[in-house]
Order: structure tokens, then C-alpha cells, then sequence
């Protein structure tokens, strides 16, 4: 709630506040490994998808960098989490401003490229959908071209990733 303050000052302390605790929170050494508990990874990241209701771009702005950061520093721990930072990255709309777009498809450059083979199959459809949103969205011309490009990678990336589950089982030699 603080996020939506209408003073400036009190929405930037909320949000860095927020901010900071989900990267803390992401970066402790629980007893059960993180990539293993679908419960807390939700914990954890819900406070920053809450923040996508917002109006103001200043902190959209500080949610999309905080999500970036996740990504390079948590994103191979993210099993559970996918659907979550994919909502947040393709909570950004056209009336919005071209900041918030680029740098949320920034993050979602950053998933498809580094973390798409990882992403279990089941939340790989979210992010085909969010990198059609970008696709569609007409604030951000080099951003649409590029969200297609990124489909057609997607595409090519399954079908190997199919290719590989085909031959493996076939290709024991024991």
C-alpha cells in the first residue's frame, strides 16, 4: 500500500524497502533449497507482483530493475517463480512510458535468452505470451520487431529441445 502513496518520497522508501527485502529474502540459504519450495518462492516474490498495480512509473521503474537484478543474480533458482516475475514483466502497457517498457523487455531478453531451457514447460507458455504482448504493444517500435525475433527464437528453441527428448532414449548405449 505504501507504493501507492500519494507523496513521492513516502512510494520510493516503500518500494526500495520492498525491493530490498525480496533480494535479501532471495539470497538467504534456507534449510530447504529455494528452487525446491514452490511456497516460499511465492511468498517471496508476491510483494513485487503486488507492485504491478501501480500507476506510477517511478516505481514500476525500481520494480522492473529489481526483477532485472533477480534474474542475473536468482533466476537459475526461479523453478517455481516464473509466473510471478513473467506477470511483472508483462504488466507494462502502452500507457506507460518507453523507459518501463524497454527495461522490462529487457528482462524478458534476459529470461528467453539465458533461462528459457530452464524454465520448467509448463510456464513457458506465460512467456510466449508476454513476448507477444511486446510483439503487439506500439509505444516502442524496436521493441515489437525485436519481441517477434525473440517468438521465433522461442520457436526454434523447442523444436530442438524436442529433437533432443526424441533421440536421447533412443541413443542409450547401455
Amino acid at each position: 500500500q505504501v507504493c501507492q502513496h500519494p507523496y513521492a518520497g513516502m512510494r520510493s522508501w516503500g518500494a526500495e524497502a520492498v525491493t530490498s527485502l525480496v533480494k535479501a529474502a532471495l539470497g538467504y540459504k534456507f534449510d530447504t533449497p529455494l528452487n525446491e519450495n514452490l511456497k516460499l518462492q511465492k511468498t517471496i516474490l508476491q510483494p513485487i507482483q503486488e507492485i504491478s498495480s501501480t500507476n506510477y512509473s517511478d516505481i514500476r521503474q525500481k520494480q522492473l530493475e529489481c526483477v532485472l537484478q533477480i534474474l542475473h543474480n536468482n533466476g537459475d533458482q526461479l523453478l517455481h517463480g516464473w509466473p510471478l516475475i513473467l506477470g511483472v514483466i508483462g504488466a507494462v502497457n502502452d500507457n506507460q512510458g518507453e523507459k518501463l517498457v524497454q527495461t522490462a523487455f529487457q528482462s524478458l531478453q534476459v529470461v528467453v535468452t539465458d533461462f528459457l531451457p530452464i524454465i520448467p514447460s509448463i510456464y513457458q507458455q506465460v512467456c510466449v505470451e508476454v513476448a507477444g504482448r511486446f510483439g503487439l504493444q506500439n509505444k516502442e517500435l524496436n521493441v515489437s520487431l525485436t519481441a517477434i525475433g525473440l517468438l521465433v527464437s522461442f520457436r526454434y528453441l523447442m523444436v530442438s529441445l524436442c529433437k533432443v527428448r526424441i533421440i536421447l532414449p533412443f541413443d542409450r548405449t547401455d
